[in-house]
């Protein structure tokens, strides 16, 4: 339900979902003695790992793919022309909704991790998640490494440019061993 029109039930599952890689992260750092922690998200995914990245001091490395940053933006493309306007003729507007996601929105906070640290990927033929939104985020985000494949929403770690784009940022920040 967290594109279904109900904000509240995006507000809530952005917000656990943070809690919850947040209780891991400390876990991982306390526990496992984890000497370096990164984080990888795809679609609503990366979303989540954008959004953690603002909010916690212990990620080393972010790497997003087809990143759903702006969910009000994407309900408004997406959702059947029904829904929108039961929304609209209940006061809620596209407006609206993005004040209330504000709180959990990637795009209103600076990222906690390194510039050098923060990588996009994204399909120039994703109808899911269009490219407006990695591109959003790679502008809010100082323009860090992005890699743009000629494909869909699934299809990226399938891709050389990919893999590669994942083990670079992951090396170059020192999350897996050897020469970033």
């Amino acid at each position: 339900r967290v594109l279904s029109g109900d904000v509240m039930d995006t507000l809530h599952a952005g917000s656990q979902a943070v809690w919850d890689l947040r209780r891991l992260i400390h876990r991982l750092r306390a526990h496992e003695d984890a000497p370096a922690v990164g984080v990888l998200g795809h679609s609503l995914g990366g979303y989540v790992a954008a959004l953690l990245s603002c909010l916690e001091n212990g990620v080393d490395c972010v790497v997003v793919g087809n990143p759903a940053v702006d969910p009000s933006r994407l309900f408004w493309r997406n959702a059947l022309s029904l829904a929108t306007r039961y929304l609209k003729a209940a006061g809620v507007t596209e407006e609206k909704m993005g004040e209330v996601l504000h709180a959990i929105s990637p795009l209103a906070m600076l990222s906690l991790v390194p510039r050098k640290n923060r990588a996009i990927f994204a399909g120039v033929a994703d109808r899911v998640v269009p490219a407006v939104e990695a591109s959003t985020l790679w502008h809010h985000w100082e323009e860090p490494r992005i890699t743009w494949y000629s494909g869909t929403h699934r299809a990226f770690l399938g891709t050389p440019e990919g893999r590669a784009l994942v083990s670079v940022a992951l090396r170059a920040s020192n999350v897996l061993p050897g020469e970033g």
